[in-house]
């Protein structure tokens, strides 16, 4: 058995790090950004790009800012 499969068996803890990169970050900077747009614009009465710009932040760039 290797040490990959050993560190994992037997209920040990692993020690996990996330570890995020400048993608990362500019990623939920934009997300933050897009998000906080979308908002500011549905408060102020827009119907048509305040949804596209939630969507986009939450089901695109969030994931992505966590995934990558």
């Amino acid at each position: 058995m290797s040490k990959k499969d050993e560190s994992f068996g037997g209920g040990a803890t692993a020690k996990v790090s996330l570890q995020f990169s400048r993608i990362n970050l500019g990623l939920a900077a934009g997300a933050l950004l897009s998000i906080t747009l979308g908002y500011w614009l549905l408060s102020i009465g827009s119907i048509t790009w305040a949804p596209i710009l939630l969507v986009v932040g939450y089901v695109f760039l969030v994931p992505l800012a966590i995934i990558l």
